[in-house]
């Protein structure tokens, strides 16, 4: 009867849409509905919260990785390395969480604690919470949309602007000028400023403001050119490609969603990346973007850094013994065959890649990088 009843969708929207409207109840995965109807991804929260966070010892082996491949593209190839922090939603409108959420905070997040240890690293990083923070009150248009899990696609536009700015003084380049030729606002909301909401799967759509879709061109003149960039991280990427910033300022860009599928090869059909040997598209680049809302939950990167810092790093010891316990292994040398042939890689670099991999998890077990 569940299954089959007829109009069942329509019953299950008008269920969905009882329950948020009546009781502020929703029946979606991870969804939060905070304080006068904003929406909430609850990670976001917990990022906020400091509930997520991940520990001292493992954000501090991550910065130390960073910091050492940031200045081995740099010295050696001129390559700018930089790490973006989109702003969270937790953050950005931590007045709606619900007052449930905010009895246990802990003082350290992820964010925070990769931000204090970029800093002393001398890591090349920008934080846009602070300088969305500051914008809340007194901007135009909405920064951040109230069903929306991304910044809004004015909030986009801004940030797009103030990257460009930031990498075009560290590489010393001019790059494409964003020029704004009109905002107009909208009642109607367009993806992805209501994505959330979708998710609730109701009758009506979530009370929301009216949304700034911008619009603007790419000024070329005077010596202005596009650039070579490689982004790796998370959704709030697409934010950037779909608005035109992406394609108006870099040259064959490319994208590594959570350092897993290959755009724009994934468009077409899914690539993943261990397809690939990552380097030979690193140094091929102008400037290298990690893209990750809350510091990737504590996991920046997705295993970017890992992989370049002992591949960079050829004379690692716990690498080269890695290695050799594998090659003195016949059945790993059978099975890496295997692996190897599948990703079209060298049997070099598939037991190199084995030994990363094993020595990243050696790193994660030991107990002085567990949680505090």
């Amino acid at each position: 009867m569940n299954d089959s009843i007829g109009f069942r969708p329509d019953f299950v929207r008008l269920y969905n849409q009882l329950e948020f409207s009546l009781f502020s109840n929703t029946h979606a995965a991870k969804i939060i509905i905070g304080k006068k109807g904003y929406l909430f991804s609850d990670e976001y929260i917990y990022s906020y919260t400091g509930k997520n966070f991940v520990g001292k010892n493992i954000i501090r082996e991550k910065v130390k990785r960073i910091k050492f491949i940031q200045d081995i593209l740099w010295n050696n190839y001129r390559i700018l390395l930089l790490v973006v922090f989109p702003p969270d939603k937790g953050t950005f409108y931590r007045e709606y969480i619900p007052d449930r959420f905010l009895r246990n905070i802990n003082k350290n997040t992820n964010v925070s604690e990769y931000s204090k240890e970029f800093e002393k690293a001398g890591v090349n990083f920008i934080n846009f919470n602070p300088w969305f923070l500051s914008m809340k009150d007194t901007s135009e248009f909405v920064l951040y949309p109230k069903t929306g899990i991304h910044w809004s696609n004015y909030g986009a536009f801004l940030a797009a602007d103030s990257l460009s700015s930031y990498i075009a003084e560290k590489l010393s380049v001019k790059l494409p000028r964003l020029v704004l030729d009109s905002v107009p606002v909208s009642d109607i909301v367009k993806d992805p400023d209501d994505d959330i909401s979708k998710t609730l799967n109701m009758i009506w759509p979530a009370h929301h403001p009216p949304m700034a879709y911008p619009w603007f061109h790419a000024d070329t003149t005077g010596g202005r050119k596009k650039i070579r960039a490689l982004f790796i991280g998370d959704s709030f990427y697409w934010n950037l490609f779909n608005i035109g910033y992406i394609s108006s300022t870099y040259q064959t860009p490319s994208f590594w969603y959570y350092y897993k599928d290959i755009y724009p090869s994934s468009f077409k059909s899914p690539m993943d990346i261990r397809a690939i040997n990552p380097a030979d598209t690193v140094f091929a680049q102008n400037v290298i973007i990690l893209l990750q809302v809350n510091g990737g939950y504590g996991k920046l990167d997705y295993g970017f850094s890992d992989d370049m810092y002992f591949s960079l790093d050829q004379g690692n010891e716990e690498i080269l013994e890695m290695e050799k316990k594998i090659r003195g292994n016949p059945k790993w040398i059978d099975l890496l065959k295997k692996k190897a042939k599948e990703r079209h890689l060298t049997l070099d670099e598939m037991i190199r890649n084995d030994a990363i991999y094993m020595i990243n998890q050696q790193i994660q077990k030991t107990p002085e990088n567990k949680q505090p």
